[in-house]
């Protein structure tokens, strides 16, 4: 009778109602763990998830106040390109038609100082000069190289996010610059004007590559952002000056062969079919450029294949 009791209706609601007076155990959740089999970026294609994590690292305020530049800059080319168009075609203007060819305009946008160089270089000291140094900085080799990323496909993916931005500078205002030629051109100079897009685009990725590279290299070199973009502007810079005034003292044009802006400049002379501006010889130009390029991507690569000796900071 008493075990019966104690099983009974009113002694098991009085035990329960003790429990939960005394506190109930605490309820434990297994939520198990499920392996990811959804679908993977193929072995082959890895390089491409770190160039978007580098664009999207890219897309801050510096960005979009150099493209509202390059707009600018297109809008007042294609303007003056138009009106001496329609000045050269009046008779008795007293303008020469190939004095003011478009092809020049185009040239001037792509090698000169008030051109697309100073926007591509500022997208460079940026997005080049933290593209390495704040991985190394932070620690993400880690994150980058125990998973199945090799480091050529992370030196690709860097490579491909800052000189794809350069390159986007510099060629897209040269292509709508040469769409401009060729919609005020009559329709027996359309051969001509599809020539010029294709050398625009050319020098364009010249400049692009000249001006993407050798920051990215740079910024293997450090870990603070503030010295690869202070160490880059001041070889881009100090080059380009002292390379002017040695040439101008020594009255030689050799000298101006450490600025890479005088560089680009006789070979884009070249590549368009005009006397060389400095009196370079173009070959030149084009192995102090190919240097250039070469060296950054060995330097690149030496400095990735000894990632793990590089000290991160705290």
């Amino acid at each position: 009778m008493s075990e019966a009791r104690a099983t009974g209706p009113g002694v098991s609601g009085a035990a329960t109602s003790g429990a939960e007076a005394r506190g109930a155990a605490p309820t434990i959740h297994d939520l198990g763990y499920k392996r990811y089999d959804g679908p993977r970026t193929p072995h082959r294609r890895r390089y491409l998830t770190v160039m978007r994590l580098a664009l999207k690292q890219s897309l801050k305020w510096w960005l979009w106040v150099t493209l509202v530049f390059a707009v600018a800059q297109v809008a007042i080319f294609g303007v003056v390109m138009y009106f001496l168009g329609r000045a050269a075609a009046v008779p008795g203007a007293g303008l020469a038609a190939d004095v003011i060819r478009p092809d020049f305009l185009v040239l001037k946008l792509l090698t000169e100082w008030y051109g697309v160089i100073p926007l591509c270089f500022v997208v460079g000291l940026f997005a080049g000069g933290s593209s390495i140094a704040d991985d190394a900085r932070t620690g993400a080799f880690q994150f980058y190289f125990s998973r199945p990323v090799s480091k050529e496909h992370y030196l690709l993916g860097k490579l491909i996010a800052v000189c794809g931005l350069t390159c986007l500078v510099a060629v897209a205002p040269a292509v709508v610059l040469c769409l401009v030629r060729a919609a005020i051109s009559p329709p027996n100079q359309m051969p001509a004007a599809g020539l010029l897009l294709l050398k625009g685009v050319a020098l364009g990725l010249v400049v692009g590559l000249a001006l993407g590279i050798p920051v990215v290299a740079l910024s293997s070199l450090s870990t603070s952002r503030g010295v690869v973009q202070g160490g880059w502007a001041a070889v881009f810079m100090l080059s380009w000056i002292i390379g002017g005034i040695v040439s101008s003292v020594t009255v030689s044009p050799w000298p101006e062969l450490i600025s890479i802006p005088a560089n680009l400049k006789v070979f884009g002379a070249f590549v368009f079919g005009e006397p060389s501006p400095d009196r370079l010889p173009w070959w030149a130009c084009a192995l102090v450029l190919g240097g250039i390029l070469a060296a950054s991507a060995a330097l690149l690569r030496w400095r990735l294949r000894h990632v793990e000796s590089i000290q991160v900071s705290s």
